[in-house]
């Protein structure tokens, strides 16, 4: 499994963030209490980032959090190093590369809690796709 990228990470798993978390209502309830809109940004990027490390189906290689995706393979996506649609990219064992992204937070009025969808986007060196393929945490 390829080393955690996102500068965050050592910091949420010392605070046990992810520590006994069995499904995503509970992760939603852990991000959702945290301090701000940052933190809860970073958690969700750092719980992405794991799931995409981890998970066969995606066969993803190596997964980086936008502010560490080499230079070469922002320049090769034609994406700049604080594009604001992607947060993170990560390479598939065919040599594919994905942008992950989480277009829509939405908030339920009863909870008041993040409702954060994970959008994986097929890149292409010629062009960028818009387009979903997966969903996840819906």
């Amino acid at each position: 499994m390829p080393k955690a990228q996102h500068p965050k990470t050592a910091s949420f798993v010392r605070q046990n963030l992810f520590t006994g978390v069995t499904t995503f209502s509970e992760l939603e309830m852990r991000i959702a209490a945290m301090p701000d809109e940052k933190s809860r940004g970073d958690a969700f990027e750092v719980f992405a980032e794991a799931y995409l490390a981890t998970q066969r189906k995606h066969d993803a290689t190596n997964v980086w959090p936008l502010t560490a995706v080499p230079t070469q393979i922002l320049q090769m996506l034609g994406l700049a190093a604080k594009d604001y649609g992607v947060d993170g990219v990560f390479k598939t064992l065919l040599g594919n590369f994905n942008a992950a992204t989480e277009p829509a937070r939405r908030r339920d009025a009863n909870f008041k809690s993040i409702k954060p969808a994970l959008f994986l986007i097929p890149m292409s060196v010629s062009l960028f796709c818009h387009r979903p393929t997966q969903t996840l945490g819906q």
